[in-house]
């Protein structure tokens, strides 16, 4: 990304976090350059593999690497990525395209006119902590039986269902991670069959890490009970609605999700997760944009917001580099700091920063940010 658009997974060791940019004098990035270091740590393993391919003999397919382009001409981009030998495996209108390319291919893909960015894809949703306690553990979930949420009071749902108002004929797509052992079928109803179920994982498309099996089948005991605590609580308020739930890996696969939703007569969406930063903070970005699709489609999309807004939201004036050419973002600086945190049970601690003053200008223009 030619802007700080970061997530910071990072070890704490002894008192402080020091984030920097790398380059002190934070040159703009030349265009077409690819500057995510994890999509330049991937390219560059392609080509080792590519070139032991080569080397063998070996009949194998040749590697590519999977990307996100960042564009403000969708179609032209597509153009682009299969002229180079590339393959479009998604995308979000006028934002983004989802694509497998040869690593060969990618600098030049990248320096394309349409071309604003390119990244290794983004999970468009974080993944929630997984579940440690003992399962099942119905009284920790609020659901359609005799377990009902105060949500459904503090909203006067109660009321309606008084009336036999309940939701009967609505079909309701929840997006979110899902474990089915979590899934209590006096509270919430049967388990969803495969007609009722949508997965995609572009970020690890197989295997034991990938969050499917198939289109239509999500990875069990992942030990991730968010999605069925949002399916109870959508039962509670709405007990006769018909439920379809989807769990995807990036922005693109989310799109395929909407699609998959508008075609099952899916009115009414709710998406309880965050996102990686992909826009600059203003309304606009690749998830804004699939938020205005979902609603073009027919869809009202609702969407958590605000859970640690007191806790966690700092707007601070950032003060100008110090003699080094860094920005500190040290715990003992009084203009400008950053707050990490950690699931409980993590080694790890998630936050992000994000720089975008000049998030609209051409990108060769744009400053480069890293941190450290």
């Amino acid at each position: 990304m030619k802007k700080l658009c970061v997530a910071l997974a990072v070890a704490l060791t002894g008192a402080g976090l020091l984030c920097v940019p790398v380059s002190s004098a934070a040159p703009a990035a030349a265009a077409g350059a690819i500057t995510d270091p994890k999509l330049q740590a991937e390219i560059a393993q392609a080509t080792a593999q590519a070139q032991r391919i080569e080397a063998t003999g070996a009949r194998s397919a040749a590697p590519t690497v999977s990307v996100e382009i960042l564009t403000h001409d969708v179609d032209a981009t597509k153009r682009l990525v299969r002229a180079y030998g590339g393959t479009v495996t998604g995308d979000v209108p006028g934002a983004l395209v989802q694509a497998a390319v040869p690593p060969g291919a990618a600098s030049v893909i990248a320096a394309g006119r349409t071309v604003d960015a390119m990244r290794s894809p983004l999970r468009s949703g974080r993944l929630p902590a997984p579940q440690t306690v003992a399962r099942p553990r119905p009284e920790a979930v609020p659901g359609t039986g005799t377990n009902v949420g105060d949500e459904v009071a503090f909203a006067a749902a109660d009321v309606w269902h008084a009336a036999d108002l309940v939701g009967a004929g609505a079909k309701v797509g929840i997006v979110d991670y899902f474990d089915f052992e979590y899934w209590l079928t006096d509270e919430i109803g049967p388990v969803p069959d495969s007609s009722h179920v949508f997965c995609k994982d572009s970020i690890v498309p197989t295997g034991p890490n990938s969050l499917c099996t198939s289109p239509s089948s999500l990875t069990g005991n992942t030990g991730f009970a968010h999605g069925v605590a949002v399916a109870e609580i959508v039962k509670d308020m709405a007990p006769g609605a018909e439920l379809y739930i989807a769990t995807v890996a990036t922005v693109s696969d989310l799109r395929a999700a909407i699609d998959w939703f508008q075609a099952n007569g899916v009115t009414i969406m709710t998406r309880s997760l965050g996102s990686a930063y992909d826009g600059p903070g203003d309304g606009t970005g690749a998830l804004d944009s699939l938020v205005d699709y979902a609603v073009g489609k027919g869809i009202a999309w609702f969407n958590s917001a605000g859970n640690d807004g007191f806790a966690a939201y700092v707007n601070r004036t950032v003060a100008a580099t110090d003699a080094s050419g860094y920005v500190n973002f040290g715990f003992l600086s009084n203009d400008t700091w950053l707050r990490v945190d950690s699931e409980p049970g993590f080694c790890f601690y998630l936050d992000g920063v994000r720089w975008a003053n000049d998030w609209y200008l051409p990108a060769a223009q744009r400053t480069d940010y890293r941190v450290e």
